[in-house]
């Protein structure tokens, strides 16, 4: 649910509190809207529970759509301009095991200027565990290797290594009694398998020690959760979240 988190640019503070969700069975609810004071985003699903529109909004203007479709082994979609156009290569649990990114110029949405291609691997659990990808661009091209360690079902580390030698690792602690009910969400949009089991508490610089960005949830009385509450460098941001739940 990173994606959800760093894709809004939240900044309205509120007091808030959370509520456990422990006991709860929510890990196939799915999120249908988040937004916040500025930001909208609406994720439509097909009757197979697959995402089939993403769109996006900046101050109730819409300014992007991402339509997908589906066929045996593939995923793809492309946005509203047709400037940026996606593949995803599945296998059979309908995990990505390659993807491509592509970029088009402003003035011709034929023409690529740039693009990423990954490879990934799984671990027997179906927990992503090595992400490789290769970023073009007419300045050149830069190669990344992320590997994924898991604990006990959640993701603890996250070390990536460029092709120029720079590290930066991730690590990352879970509120154990909460069930990750945003999990399936983050599943459908990126294709990389089984999510952590219990939601995000906060992540940490693998290298100093030091804390990135903290959370905290509120829940509806049936166990959702509504918000999340994020503490980046001592400024709050609140995402609104709606929610389908089977």
């Amino acid at each position: 649910f990173l994606l959800i988190v760093i894709s809004l640019n939240s900044c309205k503070k509120e007091e808030t509190k959370s509520t456990s969700t422990s006991g709860s069975d929510l890990t196939n609810c799915k999120i249908t809207r988040y937004y916040d004071v500025s930001n909208e985003t609406k994720i439509t699903y097909n009757s197979s529970g697959k995402v089939s529109k993403i769109e996006e909004f900046e101050e109730n203007v819409l300014n992007n759509t991402f339509t997908y479709t589906y066929e045996l082994g593939k995923a793809s979609y492309v946005n509203s301009t047709g400037r940026e156009k996606g593949e995803y290569i599945l296998d059979s649990k309908g995990r990505a095991t390659g993807s491509s990114i592509t970029y088009y110029q402003g003035q011709d949405p034929t023409t690529a200027t740039s693009g990423e291609f990954s490879s990934y691997k799984y671990n027997s659990d179906g927990n992503l565990i090595e992400r490789k990808t290769e970023y073009l661009s007419q300045s050149g091209t830069t190669t990344y290797t992320t590997t994924y360690l898991w604990t006990n079902g959640n993701l603890t580390k996250e070390i990536e290594v460029s092709s120029s030698n720079t590290t930066n690792i991730t690590e990352y602690e879970y509120f154990t009694d909460k069930v990750n009910s945003i999990g399936a969400t983050d599943a459908v949009l990126e294709f990389t398998g089984v999510q952590s089991k219990n939601l995000q508490k906060l992540q940490k610089d693998g290298e100093t020690g030091e804390t990135i960005v903290s959370f905290t949830y509120e829940f509806n009385s049936s166990g959702k959760p509504t918000k999340i509450i994020f503490d980046e460098d001592g400024e709050l941001g609140v995402i609104n979240l709606e929610m389908i739940c089977p």
